[in-house]
Order: structure tokens, then sequence, then C-alpha cells
């Protein structure tokens, strides 16, 4: 089950953000994440530490800091689909706000 992340700084309060970009997934290297049940609690998606102008960007208030996360999967019958997620990180008191900004969802064309 790979998962690849996408990071971006853009202009603040893009509601669906997820729609305005452009990310070649497939020209990606995404990440094995293994078997994922769907009773599963606690397992966490970890990204890349935020570099100090990144969070100078978003402590700015001028631009937010946008992650995307597509997570491929297969079904028991064998179907396969993508999952991909947005969120805005934004300076809404110090980092206490993560703002939704879109999910698309889509089957994966076999080879």
């Amino acid at each position: 089950m790979p998962i690849d992340s996408y990071v971006t700084s853009d202009k603040p309060s893009q509601r669906d953000y997820i729609s305005a970009i452009d990310v070649d997934w497939d020209g990606r290297e995404g990440h094995s994440l293994g078997d994922v049940s769907s009773t599963e609690i606690g397992r966490r998606i970890t990204a890349q530490p935020l570099s100090q102008q990144q969070i100078k960007t978003i402590l700015s208030a001028e631009e937010s800091l946008y992650i995307i996360v597509r997570l491929e999967y297969c079904d028991v019958n064998d179907d396969c689909y993508y999952f991909i997620r947005c969120a805005e990180v934004g300076n809404i008191e110090l980092f206490q706000a993560l703002v939704y900004c879109g999910t698309r969802l889509g089957h994966l064309m076999r080879n």
C-alpha cells in the first residue's frame, strides 16, 4: 500500500486547494505503508519535519502551508483505488489551525 505526500505554500484560505494543484503522482516515489486494518487505532502517517523557511512562511500569515497526502489501496475484491486528502496549516493562533482543503477519490488503472 503506497503512500506519498506533497507539501507547498500558497495564499491562505483556499478551501478547495486540492483542485488547484497538478501533481504527477505516478511519477513520484511512494513509500510503503503496509497493511492497514479498518479497525486500526492510533496509526500515524509521518512526513519530513518542517524547514525553518516553511515555519517562517506560516508565521508570517502571508502564506499557508498545504499538505497533500495520497494513499493507494486495494480492497478485498482486489479492486484498487487512491484517496487524496489536503490540509492547510496557517497562522491562526500559532499552528492551532489545520483546515480541510479538499478530498479526491478514484480508481487506479491496472496495467
